[in-house]
């Protein structure tokens, strides 16, 4: 038997994005108004848009591709065309959208400073913020 997916909520992925588009937007507006060429968050944030979209669209292919694969298998073992192709669909979905969130979830990390000084709990998908002997301690694995 499968054990059950965990899944983050979408609503949380949307207040981590406006969170991060917030840090973003007033270093952005910095960067515009000097006069050097090195516009290193803009530069950043466009880089790391196209990674994550080609990413995406690789796994949603490779997503699709084993779905296409395993298609007669699953008709003839019962499945619907119906339920397969949602299957594939959501798969797919899924498959795409994961790299964007994976690049979201460093960019939070990194923007609000937790990385340095606190701990992100999977289960609630929330930061903690700790004192510095309490992430020693954690990183010693004690």
């Amino acid at each position: 038997m499968k054990s059950p997916v965990k899944r983050r909520a979408p609503v949380h992925d949307l207040q981590m994005a406006s969170t991060v588009i917030a840090m973003r937007l007033p270093m952005m507006m910095m960067e515009g108004l000097t006069e050097s060429s090195s516009k290193s968050e803009a530069t950043r944030a466009v880089s790391e848009k196209m990674a994550a979209v080609t990413e995406g669209a690789v796994a949603a292919q490779i997503s699709v591709m084993n779905s296409a694969a395993t298609f007669w298998f699953d008709i003839w073992s019962g499945k619907s065309p119906a339920a397969i192709a949602q299957a594939t669909i959501d798969k797919a979905t899924n498959a795409a959208l994961q790299p964007g969130r994976k690049t979201l979830r460093a960019n939070y990390k990194r923007l609000t400073g937790e990385a340095e000084n606190g701990l992100f709990c999977q289960r609630h998908g929330r930061f903690y913020r700790l004192s510095g002997e309490t992430v020693a301690r954690a990183r010693r694995g004690m």
